[in-house]
């Protein structure tokens, strides 16, 4: 729940992790950070435990971090810019077929759908 509500105070008071914390989704704390509200919890992740995240872990529905953070329903253009600077690979479909850019642009995410598809 800190991950999901982006309240980094909180993780850093929950530290150390786990080397693994997969839950039964499938999803690490980097999944449920990108689809928070804020970039910050992101940022605070992927920076302080880049070692123990894969950035392009999906979870069971196929969803990748860069999923979750393209199809917020409004724009955090850091977030995205910061899975993509970080690893997040573009090409990778979900269980459906659809990527990254096609959530961001269901979304109405314009700025992350053009950077996404550069």
């Amino acid at each position: 729940m800190a991950a999901y509500s982006g309240n980094t105070e909180c993780l850093q008071l929950l530290m150390p992790f786990p080397e693994t914390l997969i839950d039964a989704f499938n999803r690490s704390l980097l999944h449920y950070a990108a689809n928070a509200h804020t970039s910050d919890a992101v940022d605070y992740l992927l920076k302080n435990f880049k070692h123990k995240f894969d950035i392009n872990g999906r979870d069971i529905n196929g969803w990748t971090s860069l999923h979750y953070a393209s199809a917020r329903d409004h724009d955090d253009k850091p977030c995205v810019d910061l899975l993509l600077e970080l690893g997040a690979e573009r090409d990778i479909p979900d269980n459906h077929g659809f990527y990254a850019l096609d959530y961001a642009a269901v979304t109405r995410l314009t700025t992350s759908a053009i950077n996404i598809s550069i």
